[in-house]
């Protein structure tokens, strides 16, 4: 990625540029703020614990918030607010560009590091968003995801190379073979019951037979 104000390379994982001071940072700038319905209160940054703003993405008439942190730009998405606004901005993808998919699955080598989420204050979970982008997101099953400085802008460009046809494509044939495999494995008791029946047959054919043999010679 290079910087859109200079075109200096930047480094991987980050947002501002060493050489204009320049951030790449998703620009909110032109959003609208102010709503009747943000927070009651400023929610915390999961990141450096700076009160959060709260930026209306949506449209006038259909507003939703999100919270971006003024210090470090991290971005605290109530549940379902990142995929609207993916959605919205990228268009669903046609082809897959595996190249690009590749490069950005790579990991950025950060520190592991559990943060608290800005609504409940609970540990959240480390995921790889969409199980392959490469984006390590922290996500609170009941409230939402936050995202480091730049983060978005990976997801975004994960989505628009074919990452979500990619990951369906990828689940719907590892379905497959789970369904093959569980036919096999089904298949293969079945025959493994028929072995043991023609067994059990054979060793009652026998007992027969030998039951008849005592019965003629006792007769005789």
């Amino acid at each position: 990625m290079r910087c859109p104000s200079c075109a200096a390379p930047l480094p991987k994982g980050k947002v501002l540029c060493r050489y204009c001071g320049s951030t790449t940072d998703v620009d909110f700038r032109t959003k609208s703020v102010g709503s009747p319905t943000p927070p009651e209160s400023p929610r915390p940054c999961a990141a450096c614990g700076k009160p959060m703003d709260s930026l209306n993405v949506g449209s006038e008439d259909e507003p939703f918030f999100i919270e971006r942190c003024p210090g470090c730009l991290g971005l605290f998405f109530d549940t379902h607010e990142l995929e609207a606004v993916i959605d919205r901005e990228i268009p669903p993808a046609q082809v897959i560009d595996h190249r690009v998919l590749a490069r950005l699955a790579e990991h950025n080598g950060e520190p592991v590091r559990y943060r608290k989420c800005p609504v409940c204050r609970n540990m959240m979970n480390r995921i790889n968003y969409g199980q392959s982008s490469g984006v390590i997101a922290d996500r609170c099953r009941d409230h939402g995801v936050y995202l480091d400085a730049g983060e978005l802008r990976r997801i975004q460009a994960w989505v628009r190379a074919g990452g979500r046809l990619d990951a369906a494509q990828k689940a719907t044939e590892a379905a497959k073979r789970t369904t093959c495999e569980i036919a096999m494995a089904l298949r293969g008791d079945r025959d493994q019951f028929s072995e043991d029946a023609g067994e059990s047959t054979g060793a009652s054919r026998g007992l027969v037979s030998v039951f008849k043999w005592i019965v003629r010679h006792a007769l005789d």
